[in-house]
């Protein structure tokens, strides 16, 4: 996990950049110096790829480097090219973002911005990992009290947020009380298969990924008893939370996983209250004390633009960044922490677990068992004229039955872009394709075998 900073080097130029734990820079940077300014890129301290100097004057030149060497003439575009590769190749996918001030407050704000008059409602877990809520804000439309919200526009150093009667005010970016709502710009959503529907008051929305999400108020004390007695199974899947207090501003994140259990064919997570006295459902939350939540689908509200953004807060505890306002955040939203967070575990945590993956495919292969059984498949057709020819109409019925049932588990594999199952499926398909092929060929003989004895050749 990179950590955000702001140093003065040797020369008095004022750096801001991002460095690994062993004190690397790593990532964009930015180099203030009383004649300009430089901006580029670090790779384990050294400057690598493109890079831009701006001087006061007006002048302006661009450069490229590898392993801190400057590059020139086509040595420096060959370079350029792999460069730009390698990062878009590196770069997670999808490419999470949260809303800017401009899409909330602007003269021509997102239509799902505006959604309950831009107030927005937190999950169960957010709440429970420290996002708080405003007991004087209910929103009828949303049946629940309103959180602040992040947005990514800064303002005099510090980092603008929806607040919970719906204005925009500025807060400090380390803050853990502010929810985190995720976004998807269209340029990722057009590569994403959903269908839209309605809800419940008529937004267009869609479901994408799976997140913890409520509070498992009737399972809670068997699941509790199952955990505590080591009864309870795992898919395999973790979620990453802030393992840090919610309320102190100096340890800002520790990664800290959960697994995901299922029970009865549904998942859950069990997480530990970040603070006491935060109203969930009616009761006050007690820090430390464990509560179950439950993974659901992802609701996300489509815009007109293409813009998706999640119906709720869906994060809590996770600070937008470590810069203090001395340091200023000027709106650099790409090296700041929370899309760090976003990119490096969010994106992950939201991908269906591999145990429901498993159940697919299972489920797949029994009913591709029962096909494969030529005398269950022979049962259910009606006799031909002879018993070869009931046999050869049951070996194509067998076939057409898998390619069905294939089909539409590979169809909904793909949709929702799960590339592993698809994978598996594909495998499943191999032997009942060689059959329809050799089926087809048999055919294919018997018919110019007759076509010969005709003389037609």
């Amino acid at each position: 996990m990179l950590k955000r900073v702001e140093m003065v080097d040797n020369d008095g130029a004022t750096i801001t950049c991002s460095v690994d734990e062993n004190g690397l820079e790593q990532g964009p940077f930015e180099k203030r110096q009383a004649w300009g300014t430089i901006t580029g890129y670090y790779k384990d301290g050294k400057y690598d790829g493109p890079a831009k100097l701006s001087a006061n004057s007006g002048y302006v030149s661009e450069h490229v480097y590898r392993d801190g060497e400057e590059l020139s003439g086509k040595e420096a575009e060959v370079y350029l090219r792999e460069w730009k590769k390698a990062k878009e190749q590196s770069k997670p996918h999808p490419n999470f973002t949260l809303l800017t001030a401009e899409q909330v407050f602007g003269d021509y704000p997102l239509r799902v911005a505006r959604f309950d008059d831009c107030r927005v409602v937190p999950t169960d877990l957010a709440i429970l990992l420290g996002a708080v809520m405003d007991k004087d804000e209910y929103t009828a439309v949303q049946d629940s009290f309103a959180c602040q919200t992040w947005l990514t526009s800064p303002y005099n150093g510090y980092t603008f947020c929806i607040g919970t009667k719906g204005n925009a005010r500025p807060v400090e970016p380390w803050n853990k009380k502010v929810a985190t709502r995720p976004v998807l710009p269209p340029s990722e959503t057009k590569e994403i298969n959903a269908d839209i529907k309605k809800d419940s008051v008529g937004n267009d929305i869609v479901e994408y990924g799976e997140y913890p999400q409520k509070e498992a108020v009737w399972e809670k004390d068997k699941l509790e008893e199952l955990y505590q007695s080591g009864q309870l199974s795992t898919t395999g899947k973790t979620y990453t939370f802030n393992a840090t207090d919610s309320q102190k501003k100096g340890d800002l994140f520790q990664p800290e996983q959960h697994d995901e259990y299922e029970y009865e064919g549904k998942k859950y997570v069990r997480v530990l209250a970040r603070v006491s006295g935060i109203n969930l459902r009616g009761q006050d939350t007690e820090e430390g004390k464990p509560y179950w939540v439950k993974v659901q689908p992802i609701e996300w509200l489509v815009d007109p633009t293409g813009t998706w953004v999640s119906k709720k807060c869906l994060l809590g505890g996770i600070p937008f960044d470590s810069v203090a306002p001395e340091g200023g955040y000027q709106g650099d939203f790409e090296s700041t922490l929370m899309k760090q967070y976003l990119d490096t575990y969010f994106y992950k945590d939201i991908k269906p677990s591999l145990e429901a993956d498993r159940e697919v495919i299972k489920g797949l292969s029994e009913k591709l068992a029962e096909i494969s059984d030529l005398e269950k498949v022979k049962a259910m057709v009606k006799p031909a004229r002879t018993p070869e020819r009931t046999e050869q109409l049951a070996r194509i019925i067998r076939v057409r039955k898998a390619k069905d049932l294939l089909s539409v588990a590979a169809q909904k594999a793909h949709k929702e872009g799960d590339k592993a199952t698809l994978q598996e499926i594909v495998e499943l398909a191999k032997p009942f394709a060689a059959r329809e092929a050799a089926i087809r060929n048999k055919f294919n003989l018997k018919r110019a075998e007759r076509r010969a004895k005709k003389g037609r050749g």
